[in-house]
């Protein structure tokens, strides 16, 4: 199995390039992405498909607004439990207004992000929580704004880590 390490060393500026293009918009074609790059078509569908495989791009999807659907209420859940982390997280993940499930470190052992549809929904949603077994507490915190959101570190952050892994300046 490659590691992680023999991944970014196979990583050169233009698949850089690729990425911030697909994290900008991931419905371009190859031949948009090949134009805003400057190279050809045939050699962005080969990096797309290096990256791929690599597991580098994971999948392609949506963001959708939920506040624009309507949905009023989304909150992040601090959740202690006393055994069985995992279980109770894969509980957790399986509801359908669960959109993030994190094991964190501190006081609490999971960070959930919720999006329910209602403030009664939301209340429904921390009673449910607190039924499942082994969980100690749980504390709320309603979202008010989103200032920032993304499903990924900025491309200049990924290309800086990589070269500090690689021992690079």
């Amino acid at each position: 199995m490659i590691s992680s390490l023999e991944k970014l060393a196979k990583l050169d500026d233009i698949d850089f390039k690729i990425l911030t293009v697909l994290m900008e918009d991931a419905r371009l074609s190859m031949n948009k992405i090949a134009e805003k790059i400057g190279i050809s078509v045939a050699t962005v569908s080969a990096r797309v498909k290096k990256l791929e495989s690599l597991g580098v791009i994971e999948r392609y999807t949506i963001y959708v607004n939920c506040k624009t659907l309507g949905f009023q209420a989304s909150a992040i859940f601090l959740i202690k439990v006393s055994r069985n982390i995992e279980e109770v997280g894969r509980l957790i993940a399986e509801l359908n207004e669960t959109r993030a499930v994190y094991r964190v470190t501190g006081r609490f052992d999971l960070a959930v992000h919720f999006s329910c549809i209602t403030i009664d929904s939301l209340a429904a949603m921390i009673d449910k929580i607190k039924k499942i077994p082994n969980v100690e507490d749980v504390e709320t915190m309603v979202i008010l704004d989103i200032l920032k959101d993304r499903p990924h570190p900025s491309p200049e952050v990924i290309k800086k880590a990589s070269r500090m892994a690689l021992g690079e300046k």
